[in-house]
């Protein structure tokens, strides 16, 4: 039985070494690259949240309804639409309205739309003169995001091919089709900008505080909002002809 064993292994071990050859023969080389590609574009969708409160003006009580057709009517003199502002959160919360006295107050949420550094500047200077204090800014973003994210992979991948062809050409060998096609970890979108806060105005990282009133004519030229950066990167494997 051993010999007979011993006779099946030395007639597969020629075998085996056979396929590992061939194996060796028919493996492809391959080129490994990585594509990146960055575009930077200014913001149009500058998103600033509020809330507004009911309170008392000596005995009267000034409702949300009244707060809201001011500020609305406010905002629609410097060009900014109503179908810009989003009302999504009304609660009522049971808190001190006079001093020694407290009741139930409502207070409704709002989302507001600007284009650009004038509309927010315009927007916190309504809010201002309103008397309304919580308020921020939310995030930034921009109406075709997605379309530019997808633009940017596809930049991404000719990026990838480009350098791929350069470097083979270094040794006189061609590029062959790609085998396998990956995007990298780091590919996204960073957003910079202002950040919020629930008792103060962020305008692009810059605080303005509600104890000290913003001086829009003053701070009108240094308002600005930094650039959305779109970054895609790709991992390609070429087959090398």
């Amino acid at each position: 039985m051993k010999l007979y064993l011993t006779s099946i292994v030395l007639l597969l071990f020629p075998l085996s070494s056979i396929c590992q050859e061939n194996d060796v023969a028919n493996q492809k080389s391959v080129i490994q690259v990585i594509g990146y590609s960055e575009e930077k574009i200014a913001p149009n969708e500058i998103y600033i949240s509020l809330t507004l409160f009911e309170y008392y003006q000596g005995r009267k009580l000034i409702k949300i309804e009244d707060q809201e057709r001011n500020f609305i009517d406010s905002l629609a003199r410097y060009g900014i639409p109503k179908d810009n502002i989003k009302a999504f959160k009304t609660k009522a919360q049971y808190k001190k309205v006079k001093p020694l006295k407290k009741g139930t107050v409502a207070s409704k949420s709002y989302s507001i739309i600007g284009n650009d550094a004038k509309d927010v500047r315009n927007v916190f200077s309504v809010l201002r003169n309103l008397k309304i204090q919580s308020a921020y800014i939310e995030k930034v973003s921009h109406s075709e995001i997605e379309e530019i994210k997808k633009r940017n992979r596809i930049k991404a991948i000719k990026n990838a091919k480009d350098k791929a062809e350069y470097l083979l050409s270094a040794i006189d060998e061609e590029l062959g089709k790609p085998m396998l096609i990956k995007e990298t970890n780091n590919a996204g979108v960073t957003i910079r900008g202002s950040r919020p806060s629930a008792t103060d105005y962020y305008i692009d990282g810059i605080r303005v505080s509600q104890s000290q009133p913003l001086d829009t004519s003053k701070y009108v030229k240094e308002v600005e909002f930094k650039d959305i950066i779109v970054d895609s990167g790709v991992f390609i494997k070429f087959e090398i002809k």
